[in-house]
């Protein structure tokens, strides 16, 4: 599957857009880079507004979300590779754009969530809020990753596996950096940090264990 023309094209078209990406922003690239490395409070993240860093954050959005489709088709074939078929050229592009709508649905579902909730309680406000601290934490996990990821990507044998778990890394450190600046946000909010549990589970945990139990039963048919 991804040794298919296709898949290293879309890699190609990440690795472009991400050269045009560190050179049109490559401040707000540098600035991320210091969140990461805990240079920045909550409220300084929230603080940084205005449309070019709003473009921004929404460009670095829809690569992060081909990158991860990308991503999860090279560990798929990665750890299924005796047992899946060999893919023509059709159905490798369906199962990036198929992958890729996946990933982009799970972002959906975790916005239009948040949404309703918000309408509920009549906490716009506070949900607003806090779906721009989760665009910042992605656009860290994105810039942080895709350089390895396109070594990764790009691998295969003993060189994928080690960077496999390289980009492993790289997302558990992004989902924690996640985990602890809503934490720190729900807190300061006034808000319990029983309420942020429940937040954790119903938008970050559950959509993405739907997806692994149906992909586990997809591939394990194979």
């Amino acid at each position: 599957m991804t040794g298919n023309i296709y898949y290293s094209l879309a890699v190609l078209g990440c690795f472009v857009a991400f050269c045009l990406m560190v050179h049109f922003y490559r401040n707000y690239v540098l600035w991320l880079f210091g969140i990461f490395r805990g240079r920045a409070t909550t409220e300084r993240m929230l603080g940084e507004q205005g449309k070019i860093f709003t473009r921004f954050l929404t460009q670095t959005l829809v690569l992060g979300i081909a990158v991860t489709a990308l991503a999860v088709l090279k560990f798929v074939d990665m750890s299924a590779l005796d047992r899946l078929p060999p893919l023509d050229d059709r159905q490798a592009v369906a199962a990036i754009a198929g992958m890729t709508a996946v990933v982009a649905a799970l972002w959906g579902f975790r916005y239009l969530l948040l949404k309703i909730t918000g309408g509920l309680t009549r906490s716009q406000k506070f949900v607003a809020r806090l779906f721009y601290l989760r665009k910042i934490v992605t656009a860290i996990g994105t810039v942080a990753l895709l350089p390895v990821f396109l070594l990764f990507a790009l691998s295969g044998g003993e060189a994928a596996r080690v960077l496999g778990f390289a980009v492993a890394a790289i997302i558990a450190a992004a989902a924690i950096l996640l985990t602890t600046r809503t934490l720190m946000f729900f807190v300061r909010q006034g808000f319990s940090i029983s309420l942020w549990f429940l937040y954790l589970c119903a938008v970050e945990i559950l959509p993405v264990s739907f997806l692994v139990i149906a992909a586990g039963r997809v591939f394990g048919n194979y």
